[in-house]
């Protein structure tokens, strides 16, 4: 699953109108339900990934302020 949705990142940025279309669908709408989802699972990773290098961060403070 994972191997799909990082295909699927690398294919969006490789061609940014395609996310553009998926920004401007309207969820309300049955067939563009399915690429609304896309979209909310991609602004989900973007924050889960930003939260994982904060916290990465956080971690090589304190692991630098241990050493010392």
């Amino acid at each position: 699953m994972e191997y799909n949705f990082r295909s699927l990142i690398r294919s969006l940025e490789a061609k940014p109108s395609d996310l553009e279309i998926l920004k401007s669908l309207k969820s309300n709408s049955t067939p563009n339900i399915e690429g609304s989802s896309i979209y909310e699972s991609l602004s989900n990773y973007k924050i889960i990934m930003q939260k994982m290098l904060a916290t990465a961060a956080e971690e090589e403070d304190s692991h630098a302020q241990m050493i010392k």
